[in-house]
C-alpha cells in the first residue's frame, strides 16, 4: 500500500537526514535518477533562497517528530 500511495503521489515525496541527506525520493527531478539523488543533501538540489527555509522546515521535523511539508518553485523550469 506504502509503495503504491507514495510511487503513483503526483507530488515528489522525500524521506531525510536532519542534514537534509535524501534516504529517499519518489520522483526525482528529471534528468535525475533515484540513485545519483539518494545519500545526496537535499539542500545542494535547491535554489539559494530556498535552502533555508528547507533547513528550516527539516529542523523542525527532526524536533517535532512530525511530518513537515515545504513548497518551493523551481526557478530552471519555472514549475
Amino acid at each position: 500500500l506504502w509503495d503504491s500511495l507514495v510511487n503513483n503521489s503526483p507530488d515528489t515525496i522525500l524521506l531525510l537526514k536532519p542534514d537534509s541527506e535524501i534516504l529517499f525520493i519518489n520522483r526525482p527531478a528529471p534528468g535525475y535518477s533515484r540513485e545519483e539523488v539518494v545519500g545526496q543533501l537535499g539542500s545542494s538540489f535547491v535554489e539559494p533562497p530556498y535552502r533555508e527555509p528547507l533547513l528550516a522546515t527539516i529542523r523542525k521535523a527532526a524536533e517535532t517528530g512530525q511530518p513537515q511539508l515545504s513548497e518551493m518553485r523551481d526557478e530552471r523550469s519555472g514549475m
